[in-house]
């Protein structure tokens, strides 16, 4: 079944744009790592409700360790309510289509909109970051997990 997340670049990405899943574009994660094995194009459709909702802002804060071992260096965003708004907004569209979320422990209640550090890329906190695009990412492209790639974005209305 076809892996799938949802995420607003800080840099939006065209359609068909292919990138390494360790190289991934900096962005922020609406809704993560999910399986569906029906039509991409519902999902798409979910995209563009999604796309109603912004722009949208939050603010930079500490930096944090995500993960199991607390070493994958994110982020947070400080007043993100419009973000926390759409990704639960989000979630509830695409849990009417019966997809399966891999870690439903980080959705809902558990998520906590960041950004994942990467090389070049210097944030103090404090600064204020806009969102204008959401993009529905297919993982595991031609069922290699190290490529990704951008199967639809949505821009502001």
């Amino acid at each position: 079944m076809p892996r799938f997340a949802v995420c607003s670049f800080l840099d939006p990405q065209t359609e068909g744009a292919t990138f390494r899943a360790s190289e991934i574009p900096l962005h922020v994660t609406i809704v993560g790592n999910f399986r569906y094995g029906e039509a991409v194009s519902e999902l798409i459709d979910r995209l563009g409700r999604a796309a109603e909702e912004l722009p949208v802002t939050a603010l930079t804060g500490a930096d944090v360790g995500f993960g199991p071992n607390a070493d994958l260096p994110v982020v947070i965003l400080d007043a993100s309510e419009e973000i926390d708004r759409m990704h639960r907004n989000l979630l509830s569209a695409l849990t009417l289509l019966d997809i399966h979320i891999e870690t439903p422990e980080y959705s809902g209640s558990g998520f906590r909109a960041h950004i994942t550090r990467t090389p070049g890329w210097d944030a103090a906190a404090g600064e204020w970051i806009r969102l204008d695009s959401v993009s529905l990412i297919e993982l595991d492209v031609e069922h290699d997990p190290r490529q990704h790639r951008a199967v639809a974005t949505r821009y502001t209305v």
